[in-house]
């Protein structure tokens, strides 16, 4: 076989998208076909009538609940906060003051003054747009499709969720960022660009509250502790990080290509949406920014397909093995390959920048644009 088909990451600078919101489990969709709708309009609710936790709040002060309904901080019908305290009691000399807190954000929905216990009831979770544009399909407890014209930056690996900012040129392409090169000015921003090999100018990103990185790459020991654990290279998104971070090239201190350094200037200053979302196995999901445009719909360049990939061609392995690792094909056996898991592939030889030969399964592989 003398030429496969391989994705590629995306580096649009404009089409028309499609972003789908899907909704994780059944909830309540509130836009309709046709609407308008911004980066933060509500689009369904989760969970829309909430689930009930039951505290046991005489318990937790080790009073008898007949105490309780004196003891409460706030009264049936309330909002409350996670971890707000709701009930306090202290005693008559003054020798010990306990505490009741919220387990989580709700309605204090009932008071049970026999038991001397609390209900909660959780407040619904709002699944917002996440870009700006026009809904243009719904479908009843499973997803809402919304149309824009936008610029794409597409990254090989991500962390965090999604959020919204001003993109910030930090540096030049290959130019090492440090702590001093962030300040206040940064707030609120995406931050594009630079070499980050200190982990301290990092730091110094969340203290000032910017809101993500996009950058070629990261050594993944500074990846696991902005994520907050150890990440492998499967599916991220989900991480406890106030700090999204997008990887255009791979993990260490690696400049943006220029390719993508090009565009990014040339959209400076511009309002967009990022997700550090990452799915490398089946059903991919790309790390992204999306920079929304005002394109004629009918002139929008058409959504690029597989590209071809000869012997020759620069391609990227995405294998946990070689991860981010960019080589040249130098040939594509008929034969197929077993591999420790037992099971049958076809695979390409690849050589790689740093003259090592491997042999990766072709699905392992993406195409690179040099």
């Amino acid at each position: 076989m003398g030429e496969i088909h391989l994705p590629g990451l995306e580096i649009s600078p404009g089409r028309n998208l499609i972003k789908q919101r899907r909704l994780p489990s059944s909830g309540e969709i509130c836009v309709y076909p046709g609407q308008r709708v911004q980066h933060d309009t509500v689009v369904a609710l989760l969970n829309p009538r909430g689930y009930l936790e039951t505290v046991d709040v005489a318990r937790i002060l080790e009073i008898p609940s007949v105490l309780v309904p004196d003891a409460l901080l706030r009264k049936v019908g309330d909002r409350v906060l996670a971890g707000e305290v709701i009930a306090r009691y202290r005693s008559t000399l003054g020798l010990f003051n306990r505490e009741c807190r919220a387990p989580m954000a709700g309605t204090l929905e009932r008071l049970f003054p026999a038991t001397g216990r609390v209900t909660i009831r959780s407040l619904p979770v709002a699944l917002r747009a996440y870009v700006p544009g026009e809904v243009v399909r719904v479908i009843p407890g499973e997803l809402v499709s919304i149309r824009l014209g936008a610029a794409l930056v597409q990254g090989i690996f991500g962390v965090g969720g999604e959020g919204w900012g001003e993109l910030c040129l930090v540096g030049e392409r290959t130019a090492p960022i440090r702590s001093r090169d962030i300040g206040p000015q940064h707030s609120g921003k995406i931050l594009v660009g630079g070499v980050w090999d200190d982990y301290e100018a990092l730091t110094r990103v969340r203290e000032v509250g910017a809101v993500a990185v996009i950058t070629g790459g990261l050594h993944k020991r500074d990846l696991d502790r902005i994520a907050g654990r150890v990440i492998g290279t499967g599916v991220t998104g989900h991480e406890d990080t106030t700090l999204i971070t997008v990887l255009t090239e791979g993990f260490g201190a690696i400049p943006m290509s220029q390719r993508t350094y090009r565009l990014v200037q040339e959209l400076d200053g511009r309002q967009a949406a990022v997700s550090g979302a990452t799915q490398v196995r089946a059903g991919v999901v790309r790390p992204e920014a999306v920079i929304p445009l005002d394109l004629a719909q009918d002139h929008a360049p058409p959504l690029p397909g597989p590209a071809t990939v000869f012997v020759g061609t620069p391609v990227r392995i995405i294998s946990p093995r070689h991860f981010g690792a960019i080589g040249t094909v130098v040939d594509l056996p008929l034969q197929r390959v077993t591999l420790e898991t037992g099971s049958q592939v076809q695979v390409a030889a690849v050589r790689l920048d740093s003259g090592e030969l491997v042999m990766v399964p072709r699905s392992n592989l993406e195409l690179y644009a040099r």
